[in-house]
C-alpha cells in the first residue's frame, strides 16, 4: 500500500506535471528554431545562452516540482539511505530534473545529477538514460575525453537496451560532429536512420548524412541521399534545400547534366512560393557558373543571391564573401573591401572563418582609405594648378550638375511616394469590407502587406538608431583621375567645414592646395599613403609584387622622402623573397657605398648582427615578463628589486621605461601617495617622447583631480585604487546598481525580485540597498559563482533596462558586476569612474 501511494503521487501529482512543462519549453525551442542549411544540421537542437533564459521559468516550475517528488516519495533504509527502484519514479524525477538543468545550460549541476542517476540506478534501464544525457553535457563543455570515455563505456555494455539504441547512435553522431569528424559521424548516423521509425526524424538524419558525404567530397553519394529526401517529402524547407544541396553536388562531366541542373533551378525562381528562397538559388546557380569556369557569369548570380536576400542574412554574407574572395584573388582590393565590409556587418562571431574575415576587411580599408589619400591629393592639386578661369568653369559645371541630380532625385521620390499611396488605397479598399472595425496592427492583412513593403524599400533592418542607413560603416569610393569628382566628394574631411554650401564656389576652394606650404603637406600625405600601401601589401595582404610596386612608385615621384632609407631595406628584401636578385643587388649596393653607417648596411653586411642584437633584446623581454608577472602576483617588493636590476644591466635597451613605469605602480602599491607621484614625476621628465610618458601623466592627473577636495585619509585610499582591482574570473561576484538622485527604491527592488522570481528561482539570490555616499543610492544583487554567470545577469538586467528604469534619468544610471574581493575596496573609495573603467576594460572588451 505504502508503494503504491508514493508510485501513484509521484507519478500524477509530480512527475507529470514537471514532464509536461519541460516538453512544453522544449516543443517551443524546436518550433522557434530556425536551422542554417549553410552549415551542417545539428542532430539535436538545443538552445543558445539566450534562447534558455527563456526556457528558466519552465524548467525551474518542473525542478520544483522534481525536487518535491524526491523529497517526499524517496523510499528509505532505517539508515536514510535511498532504496533504488523502490518509489518507481523518483529515478525518473532526477533523469529528468538533469534534463531540465541542461536546458537551462546549467550544465554542471545536470551533470552532477545524471552521474547520481548512472552510479545509483545500477539495475535499471534509467542509468543508461543518465550516461546518454552525460555524454551530451560533456559535449557541450567541450570534454572531448570524458564524453568519449562514455561512448567506450556504453558501447562495450551487453545490457544496453536495444530500445535506445537509436538514440544512442545519434548521440555518437553528433559527438563526432562537434569534433569536425565527419567521416566518423557516418556509421553511427546510419544506424540512427535505420532504427528511427518516425519520418520526420528519420529525414533529418538522412540530411545530415548527405552534407557529411558532401563535405567529404562524395557527391554522388550525397546527390542520391537528397533525392531519397526529397522522395520522402519530409516538409517544405527541408525539401527546399534538399533541392538546392543536390544542385550543389553538381560535377562538370559534361553539358548535358550541367543544363539539367540550371534549367531545375530556373523552373524553381518561376514558382511564387520559391520567393523567400531566390537568393539561395541564385547562389547556387553562382556556384555552378564558377565549376564551369564562367567567373562573369558567377559574379552576376552572387550580385542578384545578395539583392535578393531581404531577411537571410547569412545567405546574404555568404554572397558577399564569394564575391569578395574573387575580387581578393583578381587583386582588385577596392571591390574586395566594400565586399568584406558587407560581409561583416552580417555576420557575427562564430559565423566560419569570422576573425580571418575580419582581418582581410580591417586590412583592405587601410589599403583603401590610402589609395584615396593619393587620389585624392592628385586630384586636387590637378585642379590647383588650372588657371583660374578653367578652374571657375569647371566648378559651375559642377554645380549644374548637382542641381540637375537634386532635381531627378525629387522627382523619383514623388513619383515613389505617389504609387506607395495608390497601393496602399487600394489594398485596404480590397480588405475593408472582411476586416471592417479592425484597428491596423489588429488586422494581419494589412500588417503582413506593411511589413512586406517594408521590406522590399528598405530590405531587412535591426531595431536600432539611425536604420535607414545601408551601412553604419562609410568608406571612401575611390575618386579615380576625376578632378572634379574628388573635390565634390571632399566635404567630410575639410581641415576648416566654414562653409557647407555646395553650390557656393567657395566650398569647392577651400581645400585646394593653392600655396607652396598646402602644397608640401599635400605630398607628406601622399608619401604618407605610399608608404603605407607598400606595408600593408607586404605585412597583411601577403603581396610582395604589389609592395615593391607602391615603394618603387614612391621613390619614383619623391625619391627625397622621409621613409627612403627604410624603403630601400624594404625593396631590398622584397627583391631577395620574389627571386630578383639583380634589384636586391641594386638596393644593396646602395647602402654599402652610401650609407655604409647605418643600421641597414651592418645588417646586409653581417647577417649575424641582427641575431646578436634580437639576443640582447630577447634576454630584455625575458626580464621584464618575469617583472611583470611579479606584478600580477602582487609581489611589489620584488618588482621594484627586478626594475633596479634591469637599470643597470640593460644599459640603453628600449624597454627600461616600461620597467620604469613598472617600478612606480609598485612604489604606488607600497609606499602611498607622495612617493608615487615623485616616481611618476620622474618618468615623465625621463622620458618626454615615449608612449610611457603619457601613461604617466595620466596617472598624475588622475592624483591631482583625486587630491582636491579630499580629506588627507581619503588620498591615498583613492589613488591606490587606481591600480588596486584584481580580476579573477572565478570569484563570488555581486550585480550593482547605482543611481545619483532620489528615487522609489522599493519599486526597483520589486522589479529586480520579480525578475529574480522568474529567471533564477532556485539560486536563492539577496537583494539589499545601502546609502554609498549622501546623494547615491546602490542596489546589489548577490551571489553569483563566477564571472560568466554574474555576466549572465547583467546582460539580462541591460536587456529590460528601459522596462525596469523608464522613469529615471540615464545619465545618472549606473549598473556592473564586482567581485566579492574587489567590493570593500570599492566601497571605501566609492569612486565609481574608476571601477566602470576597470569594468568596462576587463568585462565588457
Amino acid at each position: 500500500m505504502t508503494r503504491t501511494f508514493h508510485n501513484t503521487t509521484s507519478r500524477f501529482n509530480g512527475y507529470f506535471y514537471a514532464n509536461e512543462s519541460v516538453k512544453d519549453a522544449v516543443s517551443r525551442l524546436e518550433k522557434n528554431h530556425k536551422d542554417d542549411f549553410t552549415q551542417i544540421l545539428p542532430v539535436y537542437i538545443y538552445p543558445s545562452a539566450d534562447e534558455a533564459k527563456g526556457l528558466f521559468p519552465d524548467m525551474d516550475k518542473a525542478i520544483k516540482k522534481l525536487s518535491t517528488v524526491i523529497h517526499r516519495h524517496t523510499i528509505t533504509t532505517k539508515s536514510k539511505k535511498e532504496i533504488p527502484g523502490a518509489c518507481k519514479w523518483i529515478d525518473d524525477s532526477y533523469l529528468l530534473m538533469g534534463q531540465a538543468h541542461f536546458y537551462k545550460r546549467d550544465f554542471f549541476s545536470g551533470i552532477e545529477t545524471f552521474d547520481y542517476v548512472a552510479k545509483t540506478y545500477k539495475t535499471l534501464p534509467t542509468r543508461f538514460k543518465g550516461m546518454m544525457w552525460l555524454i551530451r553535457s560533456y559535449d557541450e563543455l567541450g570534454s572531448i575525453s570524458q564524453a568519449e570515455s562514455m561512448i567506450d563505456l556504453l558501447a562495450d555494455e551487453k545490457e544496453f537496451p536495444k530500445e535506445y539504441k537509436a538514440e544512442l547512435a545519434a548521440i555518437q553522431a553528433q559527438h563526432f560532429i562537434l569534433r569536425e569528424n565527419y567521416g566518423g559521424a557516418l556509421k553511427p548516423l546510419n544506424i540512427a536512420i535505420a532504427l528511427t521509425k518516425k519520418k520526420k526524424v528519420r529525414a533529418r538524419y538522412m540530411f545530415i548524412e548527405a552534407q557529411l558525404e558532401q563535405k567529404l567530397g562524395k557527391t554522388k553519394k550525397a546527390s542520391a541521399l537528397y533525392s531519397e529526401v526529397i522522395r520522402i517529402n519530409p516538409g517544405y524547407e527541408l525539401t527546399f534545400n534538399s533541392q538546392i544541396n543536390r544542385a550543389r553536388c553538381f560535377e562538370v562531366t559534361s553539358s548535358t547534366a550541367g543544363a539539367s541542373i540550371k534549367k531545375e533551378l530556373n523552373k524553381m525562381l518561376k514558382d511564387e512560393k520559391n520567393t523567400e528562397y531566390f537568393d539561395q538559388i541564385y547562389y547556387v546557380l553562382a556556384e555552378i557558373a564558377e565549376k564551369e569556369n564562367d567567373i562573369p557569369q558567377c559574379i552576376n548570380y552572387l550580385k542578384k543571391s545578395a539583392q535578393a536576400s531581404v531577411s537571410n542574412n547569412t545567405q546574404k554574407a555568404l554572397a558577399f564573401l564569394k564575391l569578395a574572395d574573387i575580387a581578393f584573388a583578381n587583386t582588385d582590393y577596392k571591390s574586395a573591401q566594400a565586399y568584406y565590409d558587407s560581409t561583416v556587418t552580417l555576420v557575427k562571431p562564430g559565423f566560419p572563418n569570422y576573425e580571418l574575415i575580419v582581418n582581410k576587411k580591417n586590412s583592405l580599408s587601410e589599403l583603401v582609405k590610402n589609395l584615396n589619400i593619393i587620389a585624392k591629393e592628385d586630384s586636387l592639386q590637378l585642379f590647383a594648378k588650372m588657371d583660374e578661369k578653367e578652374r571657375n568653369a569647371r566648378i559651375e559645371k559642377m554645380i549644374i550638375q548637382l542641381e540637375e541630380e537634386e532635381k531627378k532625385k525629387e522627382e523619383e521620390k514623388q513619383l515613389q511616394q505617389q504609387q506607395a499611396l495608390q497601393v496602399t488605397q487600394i489594398t485596404q479598399q480590397n480588405n475593408a469590407q472582411q476586416n471592417s472595425g479592425q484597428w491596423y496592427f489588429y488586422n494581419p492583412t494589412t500588417v503582413s502587406f506593411g511589413a512586406s513593403e517594408f521590406r522590399k524599400k528598405w530590405g531587412d533592418r535591426k531595431l536600432e538608431d539611425n536604420w535607414r542607413r545601408a551601412s553604419k560603416e562609410i568608406v571612401l569610393d575611390d575618386s579615380g583621375t576625376n578632378p572634379e569628382q574628388t573635390l565634390a566628394s571632399d566635404t567630410s574631411k575639410k581641415a576648416s567645414p566654414k562653409i557647407s554650401n555646395k553650390k557656393s564656389k567657395e566650398y569647392y576652394l577651400q581645400n585646394l592646395p593653392l600655396t607652396e606650404s598646402a602644397v608640401q603637406k599635400s605630398n607628406e600625405k601622399i608619401v604618407d599613403a605610399y608608404y603605407n600601401l607598400g606595408a600593408i601589401y607586404k605585412e597583411q595582404l601577403y603581396n610582395n609584387n604589389k609592395a615593391a610596386e607602391s615603394f618603387e612608385e614612391m621613390l619614383k615621384r619623391y625619391p627625397e622622402n622621409k621613409y627612403k632609407l627604410s624603403t630601400y631595406y624594404q625593396l631590398y628584401r622584397l627583391y631577395l623573397t620574389i627571386g630578383d636578385n639583380d634589384r636586391a643587388e641594386y638596393y644593396k649596393n646602395i647602402f654599402l657605398t652610401k650609407y655604409p653607417e647605418t643600421e641597414y648596411a651592418k645588417i646586409i653586411d653581417n647577417p649575424d648582427y641582427n641575431k646578436e642584437k634580437q639576443a640582447d633584446i630577447g634576454e630584455a623581454e625575458k626580464l621584464y615578463t618575469e617583472t611583470y608577472q611579479l606584478y600580477r602576483d602582487a609581489n611589489y617588493l620584488a618588482v621594484i628589486v627586478k626594475c633596479q636590476i634591469a637599470d643597470t644591466a640593460l644599459g640603453k635597451s628600449p624597454l627600461l621605461s616600461k620597467f620604469d613605469l613598472l617600478e612606480a605602480l609598485a612604489i604606488g602599491r607600497t609606499q602611498g601617495t607622495s612617493a608615487f607621484e615623485s616616481a611618476l614625476t620622474r618618468i615623465v621628465i625621463k622620458y618626454p617622447k615615449d608612449e610611457v610618458k603619457d601613461k604617466a601623466q595620466e596617472y598624475l592627473d588622475l592624483i591631482k583631480k583625486q587630491k582636491d577636495g579630499l580629506s588627507d585619509t581619503k588620498k591615498d585610499s583613492l589613488i591606490n585604487n587606481a591600480v588596486q582591482y584584481l580580476y579573477n574570473k572565478d570569484a563570488e561576484y555581486y550585480w550593482i546598481f547605482v543611481y545619483d538622485g532620489p528615487i522609489d527604491i522599493n519599486k526597483i527592488k520589486i522589479e529586480l525580485s520579480d525578475i529574480n522570481s522568474e529567471y533564477y528561482s532556485l539560486d536563492n539570490l539577496f537583494i539589499e540597498n545601502i546609502l554609498l555616499d549622501a546623494g547615491k543610492q546602490m542596489i546589489s544583487v548577490k551571489s553569483f559563482v563566477g564571472k560568466e554567470k554574474a555576466m549572465t545577469y547583467y546582460n539580462l538586467i541591460s536587456k529590460d533596462k528601459k522596462e525596469i528604469f523608464s522613469d529615471l534619468d540615464a545619465a545618472k544610471l549606473k549598473t556592473f558586476v564586482i567581485s566579492s574581493e574587489n567590493f570593500p575596496v570599492f566601497y571605501k573609495a566609492k569612486n565609481i569612474s574608476d571601477y566602470m573603467a576597470f569594468f568596462q576594460g576587463n568585462f565588457l572588451k
